[in-house]
This record gives structure tokens, sequence and C-alpha cells, in this order.
């Protein structure tokens, strides 16, 4: 999937962790009455690819690619966008977040892709830091604020919910879902499909029983099924360290939690960003993921 993850790739040091399995894919294409985009982040439908940037500021930015490449047409929205729900630092004490982090898929398999904008500081329901995750649905005229649809998730305090978000076929049924890791230990997965009246499929949480903390998340095939799996990267505490984690969901009919890989075992990246990809050509997907708090910060 197109999102933060693959434009901040560029990273001073990555540390490659081998895996079991396949390969990660970008684009959603399985056969239905209302065949869905053929690229995950093609807003428009168009044939072309389109990208999206989160800002820094609780806003993000869309460009759309032409034949010859990437276009001049760009648009930004935050929650002051016409139809986007919510409130411009409307945050509880909190910096605004929203568009943070993001995740592209064609949600309602109309044809065109969708962005799930996460936003783990707003507040919802009087209830500070509760956090929200909000879908702009695509168009032949792209991207809008129009019938924005807001996740239904209860609201609690300080939950972070939208801490990360990454979209993947996570039960392998053809049709896309989302993963949403809240700001302690757990993960939501929505499945496919998803309608503009808010309804998704069957949604559920899974929690990390150890002494952990979400920060990331990084999707990908790494075993040879059809199910996109996971990897929830976080900050753990190990032998009274505290440790840069990478805790293992592998995606199914029933999502299996697996296990957790100490990736830095003196310092967190509270930041972190990775990717999956065969790097070393073997067949398996391979799990590279930063790590700047490496060697005193170099």
């Amino acid at each position: 999937m197109f999102t933060r993850s693959t434009f901040r790739l560029a990273l001073a040091t990555a540390t490659a962790v081998s895996l079991t399995g396949g390969l990660l894919t970008l684009s959603v294409s399985t056969a239905s009455a209302a065949t869905p985009a053929k690229y995950a982040d093609d807003f428009n439908g168009d044939g072309y690819r389109d990208y999206a940037i989160p800002g820094l500021g609780g806003d993000v930015t869309v460009t759309y690619g032409t034949a010859t490449g990437t276009g001049t047409t760009t648009k930004t929205f935050t929650q002051s966008s016409a139809g986007i729900p919510g409130t411009v630092g409307d945050a509880g004490g909190y910096g605004d977040a929203f568009g943070e982090d993001i995740a592209t898929a064609d949600l309602n398999r109309d044809g065109y892709a969708d962005l799930a904008v996460a936003d783990f500081t707003e507040k919802v329901s009087g209830k500070a830091g509760s956090g929200a995750v909000t879908i702009l649905w695509g168009r032949k005229t792209g991207l809008t604020g129009t019938d924005a649809t807001r996740l239904k998730v209860t609201a609690r305090s300080n939950q972070g919910f939208g801490k990360a978000i990454e979209a993947g076929d996570f039960n392998g049924d053809g049709k896309a879902d989302l993963a949403i890791a809240d700001g302690f230990s757990s993960v939501y997965v929505y499945r496919g499909g998803f309608a503009k009246s808010g309804t998704t499929g069957k949604v559920t949480k899974h929690t990390l029983d150890a002494t952990f903390e979400n920060t990331g998340m990084v999707a990908g095939k790494v075993t040879k099924d059809k199910a996109t799996d996971l990897y929830v990267l976080g900050q753990g505490y190990h032998s009274d360290k505290m440790t840069q984690d990478a805790w293992f969901l592998r995606g199914g009919s029933t999502i299996k939690p697996g296990k957790v890989t100490v990736v830095n075992s003196s310092t967190p990246d509270y930041s972190p960003t990775g990717v999956v990809a065969d790097f070393d050509k073997d067949g398996y997907g391979d799990l590279a993921v930063s790590d700047t708090r490496y060697n005193k910060n170099a």
C-alpha cells in the first residue's frame, strides 16, 4: 500500500529481518460485480497512480498522476475542508495529528481508490486524545471531503486510536481491510467491505500482553497464502531496558498474533518506518525498519 512509510523509506539506517513467505503487492485487483480500482492509490480511476503526502500540521496533500508521470494537480485536505468531520486543532491539548498517518485502498470497491486518514489526537465525544480515522472517498473527479466517513470506535480518553494505520487484505478474501493501532498495545482490524454509511465488515481487536507501546505499522505479504500480513512496530521493554520491537500478526481467515522480534536492544525509535519486500530475491518477504537511534543517533 502507498502510505507514509513509502515516502520515508530513505533512512540513515535500516535493519533487515528475514521472514517467511511471499511478496508485497501494491494493487488491489479482485474480480467482483463492481471492479475495484487497479491501483490502491488511483483516486480518480484514470489508470494512473496518484499519491498522498501527510503534512506536519494536520493536513494531507494529494497529487494526481498522468500519462507522463507526476502531474501538477494537487489538493490539500484539513479538518476545515468541506465535509470532513472534526475541528482543526481540536485535540484536547495535543498537537493536531490529522493526516500524520494514512492508508489507501479501494475500500468500497467502486473502481476508485479511497484515502483513510488517521488522527490519534482527535477529541471525540468530549474525550481528549480518543483518536479517529476518516475515509475520503475517491470518484471520477478525485478525492473530496464530501460524504467523508469516520470509522466507528468507542471513544476513550487518551486512547490514541489511529496512532498508525495500514491497508491490506488481512483475511485473504479479496476485499481491502484496514488495520488501525491505538496508542497502547492494541490493533483493530476492520474487514471490508466499507460503505459511506459507516458500516464495515467484522472488527477484531488484537492486544499484545506485554510491555509494548505501538509506534508504527508495516503491511505486506510475508507468507505464501493470499492474506496480507502485518508488523506492529513499537517500544518494548526487556532486561530492564527500553527496546525497539516488531510484533508479527499473520494474516488469514483468523488473524494469528505471532512473536516479537527485538530490533534495537538498547534504545527505541519513537517514529519508526519500514517496508516489506524480497530484498535477497529468495522468494520470501523481508522486513526493513528504521533505527534512527542506532549508534548514538548516527
